[in-house]
């Protein structure tokens, strides 16, 4: 199992889940959902949820 881990600044604000925390309720739903499969799922996720140079999350709107 893998751990999803966000981009953090020097003061301790973590900017991407303010963003998530800010989404919509059923966007919100759907981004937490992709990041709990890609941390189940680690290298073995495909294509959306993980690029093949980049590990990075993808939402679909």
């Amino acid at each position: 199992m893998f751990s999803v881990n966000f981009f953090s600044e020097d003061n301790g604000n973590k900017p991407v889940a303010e963003f998530i925390s800010a989404l919509a309720p059923k966007m919100k739903a759907k981004v937490v959902s992709d990041l709990h499969r890609l941390e189940m799922l680690g290298f073995e996720a495909r294509y959306p949820l993980r690029r093949e140079k980049y590990f990075e999350k993808r939402g679909r709107g």
